[in-house]
């Protein structure tokens, strides 16, 4: 595991005295061994020579050893403008040694020139005079011509520069590109994963583009040579096209941001913590990291070559349009994140006439968009052949979208685009569609359609609303393509009158549509040309600006009636009041409530929009509101991820179910279950009980849902603000009632004493619960009724809806396609009397109180609980369960408390409730003294004094550990004993138990002697925590600041923070940052490799914190690194100074400061450190020890209480 900052060690840099303080541009040129032949000397003379000389050159040589030093000195000796960076060790990564320039840059724009390029006389001048140009930061670009071998040339661009032509091919020259560095901020910088050698100047150009505007520059301003020699980039390193692809579309913009790159990891088979999968992740590790890590071996030792790790089970769904269209992100975009996480797919895309031979290695599902050109068919065959699940995706009637005329006309009957739509939509598994109308028009093609939608993310809708006219004038807009000209010259009529009405209290704005054709306004009217990126289109839409929106739609012809309500995201995110046009795609807009709807009329237009300008201010206001939380409830990608999950599964189950079509070409599946006929057949699918042939049997009941129209009853009763009406459920259930879902998905509050009911609900939350009287329980639904009813819907939205069931749907077909067929075991032989005599106690009722009574004295397990597996469960419990099933002869389970079935904990010897802080460990703990269980609370934090560790009373971990106080106390006071690990944490618990048990922990070590430090390298001082630590931290910084401040020429320092990083040092040059791993054994991985010499543990002496354990020490004694502990109880009773490590005075930023030094400055100390503090862990912290004592504490007499 390699990072940027590995290669950054050995940086020098040589300024010249008078070289540019601040200079207009800083041009970045990293070279390798380009001296001998001239070409350093030709690139860096045609940016030196250029008649702009506000510059300077930054220069980053990537350990040349070929006389480059020398050069670069002469040329720096004439010219004070060049800033030389030397290091001795080849990285091979120009985007590593590029940003490095970035970082060292001073300049308010950057520029790029490569080692065997040149720029042209003037082409910087005019980059910079265009980049002035912009209001806003820009990727400026002009033209280069590409010379390649032989001398062979050709023009880049070659045409227009936007996302869509960007996103088929590089249009863009390294070297004839200029941009801002604020861009940065906004985009990353270059990404230096070795996977990216080949493409990694594309891949910012499409980052950029998706984010900047594009302003390219009409003339040649460079000349760029394609593999000028044989130590170019583009002949050493693989052009791995689909791979590009795949890591391009993984979101790493946060992790290339200026004050995080160094910490991005250049060679992991994960990107951004995204598996690479299927062949792609081999041809990543064998012909990129491999050839890496060889010629690095002699740098890195630790690089020695492990086995091939083993792919993990990540999916791949690649989506290929003919053209980059932008309203892909709106269909698919959004979910990718929630789709990977969630394990159904990672999703990149691959332009239709790059999809070349062996594709369908790198994929596991195929989703054809909008494709209408002959290649489609042949792609799709292929995918067919090769058992690939094939999709294609519809969100507009393309079947009738010739009837607008041109340049729609040549998708009409009897063309060959036509010919080609209608073959792929036969061939394939499945089509997707957006609207029932475009499934009318697929329906006589394939009969296997189903229901998708786009979406927005709920992150984009505004916080809050600005108020209308805010800047004085009220701004009408309109937001879109330009397809809309004949809505607008239908109703211009009526802009027309209220421009003439309200003159200058008006402004009108237009993005996208020119309607400089139509008649002018006597308001003012501003224009906006078309955006390409939906993102940068969406960016600007997130800026208050607009008050009003308006989104006309004639109902004629056909496909306009095909429409989605996309535009009321855009008017949702805007913040505005939308106007809509009231046709059939606006029919789930609710009129009057979230937004206006009007005929299309100009008298009907202008009524409607001279309403939303004159309303009441309280009126606008509501309406813009509630229809935030209608997007919010219903169209965002955290409510919709069932729909596409449910898309993902159904082709995958058309595509496993070819062979056994039905002649009307659905599949049937036996499935005598209520429920799944109606969800299957939206999905093409034909469920049967009786006989006849099936392609699956399932017996597993279908899922439970509620009605699509029942939802949108609730959700209008929500939206409208209307008073819930209240359903008290008296019936004691076990199970959750089946008209409590309908109840909540119906906007119904709901009040219950069933105990199956609080499997699902939560008091006070999304129901009320009670036992006894109902009285006070409606009482209380009263008093916070229009919480219950939003929080109740929500609720229902999440588990009942048809859009899950048929999520969850089919996912038990594909299982049950999966699992070998059943075959029928022979007949039984008769009962035994052992069976008998169950049979009719289970009928007589005694079966479980006879079963109790059998088990109370052969109880053979114990049961751990927990909230959530955090480290701690994994280290005490799970790892150590092995070891305590031998020492305690019973077998161990592990289960989250919410899965804890209360009523077979009499089956168990012992329950042990692990950091419990919710009502569901409490009923657990005491269902286990009801069984007679030794019960055990086991803590390694003081969480009822948590107000003492953090100062912000908005902390999270007050809020969530305050609210659980009660819980906290009654299991300390009513479990048989509570487990501490120190003895200075036993004072605090006594008031609440006197049973205490103090057990060590157990330390993980990976071998007889700590690892090796690291060489070659400055000293790093490293702190591993998660979150939160500031109170801690505060003489540490100081000493930190004071460090860095006066720098360290004898021993120079690093220092880094993995998971937690103070805000103090956030961004300073010296530090660097690792993201937190919450999984211990990647936390234990990760610290093995980052090379810390030193390590950090700041620690109040409060009462808080003498309840914790010295986890720190431990993990790094374990790890090989020298500590520097508070004289905390906590390490001062555990640590010996100066021999297990140094324990300094908290508070006192002088001993930190003169700690680290010394420590830095003295290896012996620290080699010696690092020995007894490896030693004192084999000693002491053993795992026998630990397993013994609890042991003991489980199987021994209680223990008595303490004094």
């Amino acid at each position: 595991m390699l990072f940027a900052r590995d290669f950054l060690a050995d940086q020098r840099v040589f300024r010249a005295p008078g070289a540019p303080e601040r200079p207009a541009v800083s041009v970045i040129l990293p070279t390798w061994r380009r001296c001998a032949g001239g070409l350093l000397q030709r690139a860096a003379g045609s940016v030196l020579s250029q008649g702009f000389g506000d510059l300077e050159l930054i220069v980053v040589d990537d350990g040349s050893t070929d006389g480059t030093a020398d050069l670069l000195a002469e040329i720096q000796a004439a010219d004070a403008r060049l800033v030389h960076v030397r290091h001795e060790l080849n990285c091979g990564l120009p985007a590593l040694r590029v940003n490095e320039g970035i970082e060292l840059a001073r300049g308010h724009f950057v520029a790029f020139q490569f080692d065997d390029d040149e720029w042209l006389e003037g082409g910087l001048e005019a980059l910079v005079a265009a980049a002035r140009e912009t209001a806003e930061p820009s990727l400026v670009c002009g033209a280069s011509l590409l010379v390649g071998p032989g001398e062979e040339e050709r023009e880049l661009p070659g045409t227009a520069v936007n996302l869509l032509t960007l996103s088929f091919q590089n249009r863009i020259a390294n070297n004839a590109a200029l941009l801002p560095r604020a861009a940065f901020e906004i985009c990353g910088l270059y990404d230096p994963h070795v996977g990216m050698r080949r493409f990694c100047d594309w891949d910012l150009w499409l980052r950029c583009a998706h984010r900047l505007p594009i302003v390219a520059v009409d003339r040649r301003v460079s000349k760029a040579y394609v593999a000028s020699d044989g130590a170019a980039i583009g002949v050493t390193a693989p052009a791995d096209l689909p791979l590009f692809r795949y890591l391009n579309a993984i979101p790493r913009d946060h992790l290339l941001a200026p004050g995080c790159w160094r910490d991005y990891e250049i060679d992991g088979l994960a990107v951004a913590e995204v598996e690479v999968p299927r062949d792609l992740r081999r041809r990543l590790d064998e012909e990129h990291v491999r050839p890496f890590h060889r010629r690095l071996r002699h740098a890195f030792p630790r690089l020695s070559p492990p086995p091939s790790p083993p792919a993990p089970p990540v999916r791949s769904l690649v989506y290929t349009i003919d053209a980059y269209y932008p309203s892909v992100e709106l269909c698919m975009g959004h979910y990718d994140s929630l789709s990977y996480h969630r394990g159904l797919a990672k999703m990149w895309y691959q332009p239709l006439f790059q999809i070349g031979g062996h594709w369908g290695r790198d994929l596991d599902l195929l989703l054809l968009i909008r494709t209408t050109m002959e290649p489609a068919v042949t792609v799709a065959r292929d995918g067919l052949e090769a058992g690939i699940p094939v999709g294609y995706y519809l969100d507009d009637d393309l079947l009738s979208l010739y009837e607008l005329g041109p340049p729609y006309d040549v998708l009409g009957p009897g063309t060959p685009r036509h010919a080609s739509m209608i073959e792929q939509l036969q061939r394939v598994d499945a089509v997707w569609a957006t609207r029932p109308l475009i499934a009318e028009s697929v329906r006589p093609h394939n009969p296997r359609i189903l229901p998708h939608n786009g979406s927005v993310p709920a992150a984009w809708l505004p916080a809050a609303l600005r108020p209308r006219g805010a800047d004085g004038p009220v701004r009408i807009g309109y937001v879109g393509g330009g397809f809309r000209i004949a809505e607008f010259s239908r109703l211009w009529e009526a802009l027309r009158r209220l421009a003439a009405e309200f003159g200058d209290r008006l402004i009108f704005e237009f993005w996208g549509i020119d309607v400089s054709s139509l008649p002018p306004l006597a308001s003012p009217v501003e224009q906006r040309p078309y955006v390409h990126s939906y993102h940068l289109f969406m960016q600007r839409l997130r800026e208050p600006r607009f008050d009003v929106l308006l989104t006309p739609l004639n109902d004629h012809p056909r496909s306009h009636r095909a429409k989605t309500e996309n535009k009321y995201y855009h008017t949702a995110v805007a913040g505005a009041l939308g106007v809509f046009s009231d046709v059939p795609p606006y029919a789930p807009l609710p009129h009057g409530v979230t937004c206006l709807k009007t005929a299309n009329d100009p008298d009907a237009w202008y009524a409607a929009v001279r309403e939303a300008v004159t309303m009441p201010a309280e009126r606008f206001d509501r309406m813009r509101r509630r229809m935030l939380e209608h997007v919010r409830l219903e169209y965002t990608e955290e409510v919709q991820i069932h729909l596409h999950e449910a898309a993902v599964r159904a082709t995958e189950f058309h595509a496993a179910t070819r062979g056994h079509r039905a002649e009307d070409g659905r599949p049937r599946v036996r499935h005598p279950s209520p429920g799944a006929a109606e969800i299957a057949k939206e999905y093409g699918v034909e469920v049967i009980e009786g006989p006849g042939e099936a392609a699956v049997t399932v017996e597993a009941p279908a899922p439970f849902w509620v009605r699509k129209e029942v939802f949108d009853r609730g959700l209008r009763r929500i939206l409208a603000g209307e008073d819930a009406d209240i359903l008290v459920d008296r019936s004691e259930s076990a199970e959750m009632p089946a008209a409590l879902w309908e109840a909540l998905a119906g906007g119904t509050v709901v009040v219950s004493n069933s105990p199956g009911a609080r499997e699902f609900l939560v008091d006070g939350v999304t129901a009320v619960l009670f036992e006894g009287d109902s009285e006070e329980a409606v009482e209380r639904a009263r008093a916070a009724r229009v919480r219950l009813q939003r929080n109740g819907w929500m609720l229902a939205r999440s588990e009942v809806h048809p859009q899950r069931a048929a999520s969850e749907l089919f996912a038990l077909y594909n299982r049950a396609l999966r699992e070998p067929a059943v075959v029928e075991p022979p007949p039984l032989p008769p009962p035994s009397r052992r069976e008998r005599l169950r049979d009719t106690a289970k009928k007589a009722g005694i079966y479980r109180p006879l079963s109790r009574l059998y088990w109370a004295g052969r109880r053979k397990r114990v049961l751990v609980t927990y909230e959530s597996y955090i480290a701690s469960i994994h280290l005490y419990w799970d790892h150590a369960r092995p070891a305590l099933e031998a020492a305690t002869g019973r077998s161990w389970l592990l289960l989250p408390a919410a899965e804890v079935p209360l009523e077979d904990l009499y089956s168990f010897h012992a329950v042990i409730v692990a950091r419990g802080i919710s009502q569901g460990s409490l009923e657990i703990l005491r269902a286990g003294r009801r069984f007679g269980c030794r019960t055990v609370y086991d803590t390694d934090d003081n969480l009822l004094l948590i107000d003492q560790a953090f100062s912000d009373p908005e902390n999270p971990w007050r809020r969530i550990f305050g609210e659980a106080r009660p819980e906290i106390e009654a299991m300390l006071r009513e479990a048989d004993v509570v487990k501490l690990y120190g003895e200075p944490a036993v004072p605090s618990f006594l008031p609440y138990n006197s049973r205490i048990a103090v057990i060590r922990p157990y330390q993980i070590l990976d071998g007889e002697e700590p690892p090796p430090p690291p060489e070659g390298r400055p000293v790093t001082v490293g702190f591993l925590g998660s979150y939160f630590k500031d109170d801690e931290f505060a003489p540490v910084v100081a000493a930190i600041q004071r460090i860095l401040q006066e720098g360290q020429e004898g021993h120079p320092l690093r220092f880094e923070f993995f998971g937690f990083l103070p805000k103090a040092l956030e961004g300073r040059p010296g530090i660097s940052h690792v993201p937190w791993r919450s999984s211990y054994p990647e936390y234990r991985r990760a610290l093995a490799g980052l090379g810390w010499e030193i390590g950090l543990a700041p620690l109040r002496n409060l009462e808080f914190n003498r309840g914790k354990n010295n986890a720190k020490y431990r993990e790094y004694a374990a790890a090989g690194i020298a500590g520097i502990y508070s004289d905390a109880e906590v390490y001062r009773t555990t640590v010996a100074h100066r021999r297990t490590g140094l324990v300094v005075p908290h508070a006192s930023e002088q001993a930190w400061y003169e700690a680290i030094l010394e420590l830095a400055g003295d290896a012996d100390l620290r080699a010696s450190i690092r020995r007894n503090a490896f030693a004192d862990l084999r000693a002491n912290y053993r795992q026998e020890e630990y397993v013994a004592a609890v042991a003991a504490l489980l199987e021994g007499p209680l223990l008595p209480g303490r004094g």
